[in-house]
């Protein structure tokens, strides 16, 4: 069901039952226990166990709020893009604010920046390359694609490990000019998330540059990571970035284990 905005409905289970959605896997009830679910854009059902649907009917309040918030499928992608153009530009302005006087700023990327809800397995289509690189630098995923969660919450994303390429640096090589790569990302869950951040050229790790990186719930100083690269290193006119979720390779329940995404939401060179 498309809804306008994010919504939480309470009500009371009629019976004992389980319900199962991203937040509350497998979270069981017992009859009069108050349930809570919350629907968004990016979750538009909610499956229960052991309920039929006459079980479950709305009260007065709650189906109000579904007409107040509802709107027609068709209408749905034009009325979530109506703000998308000015999110975009608060962030740019931000991104702007962020460059040090004394660097220039010569390629930015939006990861899949143009999506509003949309999960692709390839995040081009999306891409928002909000300054191309004169030499023709260009910065791309070669993962699972990009994800957006809402207008200005667009991601590149891969469940465990994102890779990053970043091509065309034989300009960089041949006039040994020096740059710096900046990584910009907050969680989409509001949670302070860790990643393993390795950089390589070729088959060669740059070592230097393998850390660990907790984003965190907002978007904020520490939501940057930024590396400058030493050119007589590279093996080749590229460097691949990886961004790895710290946690243990093979989770029992995804979401009981709490899970998380690799991601990243911009990404911008400077001189």
């Amino acid at each position: 069901m498309p809804l306008l905005k994010d919504l939480k409905l309470t009500l009371k289970a009629p019976k004992a039952c389980r319900l199962d959605d991203i937040d509350q896997a497998m979270e069981s009830y017992q009859a009069g226990d108050e349930m809570t679910l919350r629907f968004s854009g990016r979750k538009p059902w909610i499956r229960f166990w052991g309920l039929d649907a006459q079980d479950l009917q709305p009260n007065e309040e709650i189906v109000d709020l579904l007409k107040e918030n509802y709107i027609a499928p068709s209408d749905y992608d034009k009325k979530l893009r109506e703000p998308l153009a000015e999110i975009q530009a608060e962030q740019d302005q931000w991104v702007k604010e962020q460059i040090p006087s004394d660097e220039q700023i010569v390629y930015y990327m939006d990861c899949f920046g143009d999506a509003t809800t949309e999960e692709k397995s390839r995040a081009y289509h999306f891409d928002r390359t909000v300054i191309a690189h004169a030499q023709g630098l260009e910065a791309k995923e070669y993962a699972d694609g990009g994800v957006a969660f809402g207008p200005g919450q667009s991601y590149w994303c891969h469940p465990r490990g994102l890779y990053i390429e970043i091509e065309n640096l034989q300009g960089y090589i041949d006039s040994g000019k020096n740059f710096k790569v900046y990584l910009m990302c907050h969680s989409p869950e509001n949670l302070d998330w860790e990643y393993e951040l390795t950089v390589k050229s070729g088959f060669k790790e740059l070592s230097q540059f393998t850390q660990l990186w907790t984003i965190p719930k907002v978007r904020n100083q520490q939501a940057i990571n930024s590396f400058e690269v030493d050119l007589k290193e590279l093996e080749i006119d590229a460097l691949r970035i990886g961004l790895r979720s710290n946690q243990t390779a093979v989770l029992n329940d995804w979401f009981q284990n709490k899970g998380f995404i690799a991601c990243l939401q911009a990404l911008w060179i400077t001189e």
